[in-house]
């Protein structure tokens, strides 16, 4: 256990200041920028239209995926100068320490996902089927609740049947310590497949079918202003289409990597407890790589939303405007 220990130890100081650093970065830059997106939007009643609600609600996924990076880093700080402390605290404290870090994160990617999957069942709608009635504010609203309502059971169901009580430091996804409880290692895998992937099979359908119809769709052949009307019209709808695609693939690619390496570790752990001191420094290093991806779609998606709607960038621009020349006049004062 003494082997153990000094090992494991030695692994969490590892963790130190580059990546928490950046963790914290991304994490405070991207709750900024998320708070302006969800401002604007609902500060400007022409700007809530259905996929500009939807974006507003994964900016609030995004900014929650942020106060739990920053939520669990802090955590990593404080254990730094003493990584057994948490072995001190009474196991009350143990649980809820573990359990609000967990139901933060699993809420928030959660939430994260479905909204993602919502966008492109709208997109899908609206792309496949223009000639149908297009998604309504009251469906939207009840599309929002039940992307929070089902992030918020399954981030429930993960706390209420995982358990802290054995671990030995305080680093909650259990990777760290001797003892694994199989429960663990199958509440892991369920958040998993409905956080990530049952959502990732619904937008690799919707956007698959939205990009065979774009392709195969031809603006008329005739040289008119109506052609160059259609094809700005074409040009801009790809633009917002592409933009949300980059915003899917960038936040699965957040999430899965991390997910798919603590899952492996989780289940290699109930065969050798001692399995992740086993792992060579490339698989660390890609480990803690991808934990510093889970941050950047709090950051990178607010800019793509500001190239997908012209309206939301015009909005931006007014906004930096009025600051600016609010500035100037509190400096000349």
């Amino acid at each position: 256990m003494s082997n153990f220990s000094n090992q494991t130890t030695g692994i969490l100081k590892e963790l130190n200041l580059p990546l928490l650093a950046f963790i914290y970065i991304f994490s405070f830059i991207g709750i900024i920028f998320n708070i302006i997106v969800y401002f604007i939007i609902w500060k400007r009643k022409h700007l809530r239209q259905s996929l500009n609600i939807l974006i507003t609600n994964l900016a609030l996924a995004d900014i929650c995926n942020s106060l739990a990076s920053i939520y669990s880093v802090t955590l990593v700080c404080i254990a730094l100068p003493n990584p057994r402390i948490f072995t001190q605290l009474p196991i009350v404290y143990r649980n809820n320490i573990c359990k609000s870090v967990n139901f933060m994160g699993v809420m928030s990617a959660g939430a994260s996902m479905t909204t993602l999957a919502m966008i492109g069942i709208e997109r899908f709608r609206g792309i496949i089927y223009p000639l149908k009635q297009q998604i309504t504010q009251r469906q939207t609203k009840f599309m929002v609740t039940f992307t929070w309502i089902y992030a918020i059971i399954l981030a429930a169901l993960f706390i209420y049947f995982s358990s802290y009580e054995n671990l030995e430091i305080i680093e909650c996804t259990a990777i760290l310590t001797s003892h694994v409880k199989i429960v663990d290692v199958i509440m892991n895998l369920v958040s998993s497949i409905m956080c990530c992937a049952l959502p990732l099979i619904v937008i690799i359908t919707c956007y698959t079918s939205i990009t065979f119809k774009i392709c195969r769709k031809n603006p008329p052949m005739d040289d008119s202003y109506y052609k160059n009307k259609i094809i700005k019209t074409i040009q801009k709808r790809n633009r917002c289409i592409i933009m949300l695609i980059m915003i899917t693939v960038i936040s699965s690619l957040a999430y899965c990597p991390f997910l798919a390496v603590l899952n492996w570790i989780m289940l290699e752990k109930l065969s050798d407890p001692l399995f992740h001191l086993k792992l060579s420094n490339i698989t660390w290093n890609f480990f803690r790589f991808s934990s510093i991806m889970t941050s950047l779609p709090s950051v990178l998606n607010p800019i793509l939303y500001n190239f997908a709607n012209s309206q939301l960038r015009n909005e931006i621009r007014l906004l930096l405007k009025n600051l600016k020349s609010s500035f100037c006049q509190h400096s000349k004062h």
